[in-house]
């Protein structure tokens, strides 16, 4: 029966670094060996270099390199011979980072079969010496509104490693062995990457430890809110934390490096207004009750009287909206602006603002189309005074067609409300009321003071304007000249 010997998948690695203490480079070589090689008979049957060896007294096996002899065993009496500083010098007379060996199986002599053999290479691992993190550093920052949630590239964890994968460079025992994070990490089994918070030089909470297991990154630890505290602390400000990254290869060589990352700093919110506004108003808008708005954004918020305000801001921001200052101009009927408190004001002019303003105490504002308030009025013009009314009858027909007449009047010079528009004769009604200042009945003369009151039906305001009357009767005025007795008012 004769065998031959497949070495294509086995994987042996020994360190740059390696130990013969307790022959433990030779231990692994022969792990590796046993796990690898494939024994094949001629009749198809496979199997491995343990159990193939083990199946018959007095098979043998050898492994070497070059001039070296590294192992030699048998089945008799489990003899072994174990040359490890031959190893060790086969690894320092490595060009690069591989050199090859060749495995051979002796048959017992009782099979009366010739030796066979197969050749593989091994890796020669670089002990680890620095860590490069200056283009982490410089390239690298928190995004706003990243987050623990594991939602591809986003998640604060995966997100910190991918970048640190890309951006560290990792030197190596061998002479410019300069890699990627990433490619040393993968490199080899059981490499581990580790990050912990740092407080000056104290290095404190472990939040992400991960390792290389048979070539899938395995977390061994990961507590994101730990990091996400320290984060969310620097996001109003635009600051920075610090880190301590500590790398440790399957060699046993260790790199710890202090790290300081950027954190981006929360975007301030937007506010927008849209809107012709409501023009011309009896009443003032109601002002707007404080709106906490969170994500998504933006949102939209429809005010009374036709506005609309549009609020951006970051998806993970929470937004407080509310009214901001408001300014007023106050007019009277002849469009001089005077205090809001005074008798003659007839119309406001509304300024608002509203302000938007984040968790960060950033704020942005938004001024709303002006619009006016009717807070008197409506101006129209007053009939003239006329003091030079004669009548030889009795004056209270004179002054009744006086009110008429002062009635055309005030609508002939038209009626206007507190902000200026015309009103129509259905939106007002005009009234008036006397009060006698003097009656000197036995000269028939009477003097009046007419209180004219307009009122605007639609805003329910009403003004007032006086016109003087004065009325005398010239047959009477013969026979009681001024200032006789008992005719003075």
């Amino acid at each position: 029966m004769d065998y031959s010997v497949d070495c294509s998948a086995i994987d042996a690695a020994l360190c740059r670094s390696a130990s013969c203490e307790n022959n433990a480079a030779v231990n692994r070589l022969i792990a590796a060996v046993s796990a690898g090689a494939v024994v094949t008979t001629n009749s198809g049957t496979t199997e491995t270099v343990p159990e193939w060896f083990d199946g018959l007294v007095g098979r043998a096996a050898e492994l070497t390199t070059q001039a070296f002899t590294l192992v030699f065993f048998n089945k008799n009496g489990g003899f072994a011979e174990y040359y490890c500083d031959n190893l060790l010098q086969a690894i320092a007379m490595a060009v690069g980072n591989t050199f090859p060996i060749t495995l051979t199986l002796v048959p017992a002599p009782s099979e009366m079969l010739e030796p066979f053999d197969c050749q593989f290479d091994v890796r020669i691992t670089a002990t680890l010496l620095a860590a490069d993190t200056t283009a982490f550093e410089e390239q690298f920052s928190f995004r706003e509104c990243s987050s623990c949630d594991s939602v591809g590239v986003r998640s604060l964890l995966d997100f910190l490693l991918l970048r640190a994968f890309a951006l560290v460079t990792v030197y190596t025992l061998a002479e410019g062995d300069a890699i990627t994070l990433g490619e040393w990490f993968y490199s080899e089994n059981l490499n581990s990457i580790q990050f912990n918070c740092r407080s000056g030089n104290d290095v404190t909470t472990l939040f992400l430890n991960v390792t290389l297991v048979k070539g899938t990154l395995v977390t061994v630890s990961a507590q994101c809110d730990v990091l996400m505290q320290k984060v969310d602390a620097q996001r109003c400000s635009g600051g920075s934390v610090d880190l301590q990254m500590t790398l440790r290869d399957t060699c046993g060589g260790t790199v710890s490096t202090p790290i300081t990352l950027n954190v981006d700093k929360t975007t301030a919110p937007t506010i927008s207004a849209s809107g012709s506004g409501p023009g011309i108003l009896c009443v003032p808008l109601p002002t707007l009750p404080p709106v906490v708005l969170t994500g998504p954004f933006p949102r939209i918020i429809t005010l009374p009287g036709d506005f609309t305000l549009t609020v951006d801001a970051p998806e993970c921001s929470t937004v407080t909206v509310q009214e901001g200052p408001t300014v007023l101009s106050t007019f009277d009927c002849a469009g001089n602006e005077v205090a809001a408190s005074s008798p003659g004001a007839a119309c406001q002019t509304v300024a608002r603002s509203i302000v938007a303003t984040d968790q960060c105490d950033q704020s942005a504002t938004a001024q709303l189309p002006a619009y006016q308030v009717i807070v008197g009025g409506p101006c129209f013009q007053c009939p003239p005074d006329r003091l030079n009314l004669s009548t030889t009858g009795a004056p209270k027909a004179l002054l009744a067609e006086q009110a008429i007449k002062g009635r055309r009047f005030i609508l002939r010079k038209g009626v206007r409300d507190g902000c200026g528009r015309p009103l129509t004769r259905a939106q007002i009604a005009v009234r008036h009321s006397d009060r006698v200042l003097c009656d000197r009945c036995c000269r028939r003369e009477q003097i009046v003071e007419r209180t004219w009151s307009v009122t605007d039906r639609r805003c329910e305001k009403t003004a007032t304007c006086v016109q003087q009357l004065r009325v005398t009767n010239p047959r009477w005025q013969k026979y009681f000249p001024g200032g006789s007795a008992g005719c003075d008012c």
